[in-house]
């Protein structure tokens, strides 16, 4: 590997990344040959005790510090710290989001759920943001941006340049105690049938949810 310190070469994470004396590098395959690059590493990285955290690619540290694809974790406890997934991580002291703390997390009682959700014992979160409102024990997500609790459907509106997500309430009246999902996207009440789009809710009117079947590619 052309560029690489060999006397001070040695594999990093599953061998995603390797490392020497100079820095991390990643690499990859390209037309028979293998390109190199350079990974921008946090300054305060000492690269003579980095090691990967576990398995994970994501999270390493040193004798100081917890990095995030080798961004440094403010605060982060280096004794105590853990993955819990591949971007949220805890400590004694709280819990994390990438390079993020996230405010208020109970760790105690902290529960990783699928895509970036997580909760407590008291609240339920998205990547680094509390969902005001939402009741943590009846939680469920149902599609990557539609959740509900035991009150109510939610739309999740993020914008991810602005580091911003909204909540949107879903104002159709929907049974959800026996609210169900069929299969692509359809789902139904004891009343009504329901489709999921990418950004919107709605009733299929006239249709009978009892009778209404979906095949894959086909729904009668």
């Amino acid at each position: 590997m052309k560029g690489i310190d060999p006397k001070s070469f040695e594999p990093f994470v599953n061998y995603t990344h390797v490392k020497d004396k100079n820095g991390i590098y990643s690499f990859y395959p390209k037309e028979n040959e293998i390109v190199i690059e350079k990974v921008e590493i946090s300054p305060e990285i000492d690269l003579k005790t980095l090691q990967p955290i576990e398995n994970y690619s994501e999270y390493s540290k040193d004798k100081n510090n917890v990095y995030y694809n080798f961004k440094k974790i403010e605060d982060a406890d280096v004794k105590t710290f853990e993955p819990e997934g591949y971007s949220i991580g805890k400590d004694k002291t709280g819990v994390y989001y990438g390079t993020h703390k996230v405010s208020g997390v109970d760790v105690n009682s902290l529960e990783v759920l699928k895509n970036d959700f997580f909760k407590d014992k008291n609240n339920v979160y998205y990547k680094n943001k509390k969902l005001d409102g939402i009741d943590a024990a009846s939680f469920e997500k149902i599609e990557f941006n539609f959740i509900k609790d035991k009150n109510r459907l939610y739309k999740i509106d993020e914008d991810e340049e602005k580091n911003e997500i909204k909540l949107i309430p879903i104002n159709e009246k929907v049974n959800l105690e026996n609210f169900e999902e069929i299969g692509g996207n359809y789902y139904k009440d004891d009343k009504n049938l329901y489709y999921f789009g990418e950004n919107e809710f709605k009733k299929i009117e006239r249709a009978d949810p009892n009778s209404f079947k979906y095949d894959n590619e086909n729904y009668t």
